[in-house]
C-alpha cells in the first residue's frame, strides 16, 4: 500500500471511529470520508474489524514512540517527566480525535476492540513500569510504592484532562493543565525539591 494512501485511510479511519463509534462505522462512509475508492479500501482491509486493529496499533504506537522518546532524552527527574507529560499532550492535541477514540475503547464493552488495545497498551506500560522501577532503584520514590500503579495512574492523568478537552473544545496542551500533572508526579518523588516544583510555576 503507498504511503500517501495508507496515511489517507488511517486519517479518514480515525474521524468515522472517532465519531460515529465503531458499531455505527461503515467502511462505505470511511472509503467517503479517505477520498479513496471502496475497491481500493477494501484490497487493502479485508473487514472493519482489520480496518479498526489497524488504526489502533498505529495510533498507540505513534503514542508509545513519543512517550519512549521523552523519558530516555535526559536523566533529570524534573525535566523527565515535564518532557513525558508534554509529548502526551502535544500528541493528542495534534491527534484529538484518536484521543476521542481511545477514551471510547478504553471503556467500551466491545472484546474485539478492547484486544487490540490491550495488547498494544502492554508496551506503554511496560516503558512506564521500567522508569519507575528505575526510579525505586535511585531511592526517588518510597521502595513501597506499586510501579504498574504508578504508571496507570500516569496513564489516566494525561489522558483523561485530554479528553474532557476534547469534549470541551479546550487546549490539550495547554501549559497550566502541563504543570498540574508534572507537579502530582513529581511530589511522589523524593529527590525533587520544593524549589524545583515552584519553578515550574503555579
Amino acid at each position: 500500500m503507498a504511503k500517501r494512501t495508507k496515511d489517507l485511510i488511517y486519517q479518514g479511519a480515525v474521524e468515522v471511529f472517532s465519531k460515529r463509534g465503531f458499531g455505527d462505522t461503515t467502511m462505505d462512509a470511511i472509503a467517503e470520508q479517505c477520498g479513496v475508492a471502496k475497491g481500493t479500501l477494501y484490497y487493502n482491509f479485508k473487514t472493519k474489524e482489520e480496518l479498526f486493529t489497524y488504526v489502533m496499533r498505529r495510533g498507540l504506537s505513534q503514542l508509545t514512540d513519543r512517550l519512549r522518546q521523552a523519558l530516555l532524552s535526559t536523566e533529570d527527574p524534573v525535566h523527565k517527566w515535564v518532557r513525558a507529560v508534554e509529548s502526551q499532550f502535544r500528541f493528542f492535541e495534534e491527534n484529538r480525535a484518536f484521543c476521542h477514540l481511545l477514551v471510547q475503547k478504553i471503556w467500551s464493552a466491545d472484546v474485539q476492540g478492547q484486544l487490540s488495545v490491550q495488547e498494544v497498551l502492554s508496551e506503554y506500560f511496560q516503558l512506564l513500569d521500567d522508569q519507575w522501577a528505575a526510579a525505586k532503584a535511585r531511592n526517588w520514590i518510597d521502595d513501597r510504592a506499586d510501579v504498574q500503579t504508578l504508571s496507570g495512574a500516569f496513564f489516566g492523568m494525561v489522558v483523561i484532562p485530554a479528553a474532557r478537552a476534547v469534549l470541551h473544545g479546550g487546549a490539550i496542551d495547554a501549559p497550566e493543565r502541563v504543570r498540574t500533572i508534572v507537579k502530582m508526579i513529581l511530589r511522589q518523588m523524593k529527590g525533587v525539591s520544593d524549589d524545583e516544583l515552584a519553578s515550574l510555576g503555579d
